[in-house]
């Protein structure tokens, strides 16, 4: 059913784009005043219901794929359907390209949508790869799309990966900042030397490690009961 569904929005998406396509061409060949009273093609009703594009509405109806049988219905389809989706698999990496550090950094739920949709991309591509390789190989009307897509997604992923080395970087000055805080208030409240607040600090982690291991060497003899 979930493949089904996915050719059904690959058909739709694909009508949709070859017939605005063919408007533009249209619009191209004709002059300035004919252009301006040639009307626009009527959109798909099921776009036009959603107000959606054709790439986003096959984003929409893919995301909704329970993860795991996600591989099942990419399995079911044709190899000309894999052309097309991997179409919409490089225009849906450019679209976040352009927002993905400011969305990061100020708007963080729609870095999260995002951030998934950057990492569904990524598992529908090399899932693909792996299913398909020797057909996208000899098929060398795959290639001009192959070398965009690796392209963006590797901007996309590295993008991703700036943005958790920030955040850890932010983490640990967190911690480094509480520790001195800590420390600082030992100082004020004990009045005692610089070497025996670090005494008693690294004790107090030492008997928060030493607690840990016991309360998590107790839950295992409770699983083994």
């Amino acid at each position: 059913m979930a493949g089904e569904r996915i050719m059904e929005a690959l058909d739709l998406a694909d009508k949709e784009r070859a017939i605005f396509e063919e408007y533009r061409e249209t619009l191209n060949r004709l002059s300035e005043n004919d252009a301006l009273r040639l009307q626009p093609p009527p959109r798909n009703p099921v776009l036009a219901a959603y107000d959606l594009d054709p790439e986003t509405y096959v984003l929409k109806v893919v995301e909704k794929v329970p993860s795991t049988a996600l591989q099942d219905a990419l399995l079911v389809l044709p190899f000309g359907k894999v052309v097309s989706l991997m179409i919409y698999l490089d225009v849906w990496v450019e679209k976040v390209l352009p927002s993905l550090f400011f969305s990061a950094l100020i708007i963080g739920n729609v870095f999260i949508l995002q951030d998934l949709n950057v990492t569904l991309v990524a598992r529908i591509v090399f899932f693909l790869l792996r299913t398909h390789h020797r057909q996208i190989v000899a098929n060398r009307i795959m290639r001009p799309t192959l070398i965009r897509l690796r392209k963006h997604l590797r901007t996309a992923l590295q993008g991703h990966k700036d943005v958790i080395g920030y955040n850890l970087a932010a983490l640990q000055f967190i911690r480094r900042k509480n520790d001195s805080e800590r420390t600082a208030l030992m100082y004020e409240e004990e009045g005692m030397d610089e070497e025996k607040v670090k005494a008693k600090f690294v004790e107090g982690k030492k008997r928060k490690r030493v607690y840990l291991r016991h309360e998590q060497y107790k839950s295992s003899d409770t699983v083994s009961e």
